[in-house]
């Protein structure tokens, strides 16, 4: 339910206006996960009427309507309400919560929350993993190539490949360019329809592609213009059988 216009009525008794209308507060927004905010507001009057529903609203700039990125949540009493709001790294955002009964609409001023970029990230097993090479199945390759290019429009905006000059090529699509961050496995061949900008797909030897939902961790070194890729015993299927890959290696972007 989206606030579009609010019909107002008529209040005649001696109370002012705004005693009629929900009093709502901005409470805290904290990072959940790569992508969101989880945000908090608080009603702590309904004022003369139940409310109806509450909810927040964001902006990457200042002076923004309250339409903009709505989030509702169902509130129909007095106290905390929370939601996800998309949220990116090394971003600012300007965020309003407000509340609904029937006499109209509360919204607070803005809550302005800076998104912190995300430090350099390893996979846990990377130590175990010699620099610059791909366990693949139980056979350990060297990473002799690896390119940072244009993928297909099909398979995402970055394509992170590397192979050992033969055998052995692994290919890394994103939906976007991607920072240091933990990234999250999805289908490959249909990133172009990914909104998510902290998803990716993996496709070993041009063939085999790897299970959703696992986990894939960037470390960009921009001082020396390298990315490292680890990531930790990823499944894929091949016929009925499972194997496993794991990955330390580093390219130039």
């Amino acid at each position: 339910m989206l606030i579009t216009t609010v019909a107002v009525t008529n209040w005649t008794c001696s109370k002012p206006y705004y005693e009629a209308l929900p009093v709502v507060q901005f409470v805290s927004a904290v990072p959940y996960g790569n992508d969101s905010l989880l945000v908090t507001g608080n009603i702590s009057s309904q004022g003369l009427s139940a409310v109806q529903y509450a909810g927040f609203a964001s902006a990457e700039q200042p002076s923004f309507d309250i339409m903009e990125n709505q989030v509702v949540k169902s509130a129909g009493s007095v106290g905390h309400f929370t939601a996800l709001i998309k949220a990116i790294q090394d971003s600012t955002y300007y965020i309003k919560c407000f509340a609904v009964n029937s006499y109209g609409y509360t919204a607070t001023g803005n809550y302005v929350y800076t998104v912190p970029a995300a430090g350099p990230q390893t996979a846990p097993c990377a130590k175990s993993i010699t620099a610059n090479t791909v366990n693949d199945a139980g056979m350990t390759y060297n990473i002799t190539d690896g390119y940072y290019i244009t993928a297909a429009p099909t398979y995402g905006k970055v394509d992170i490949e590397a192979d050992n000059g033969g055998t052995e090529e692994i290919d890394i699509y994103f939906t976007t360019t991607p920072i240091n961050g933990i990234y999250t496995t999805s289908d490959a061949t249909n990133l172009d329809f990914d909104t998510n900008p902290f998803d990716c797909g993996i496709i070993i030897n041009n063939t085999y592609l790897v299970n959703s939902g696992c986990k894939v961790y960037i470390a960009l070194n921009n001082t020396a213009g390298t990315v490292t890729v680890t990531y930790c015993s990823l499944p894929y299927l091949v016929s009925s059988s499972t194997y496993y890959i794991s990955g330390n290696y580093t390219i130039s972007n």
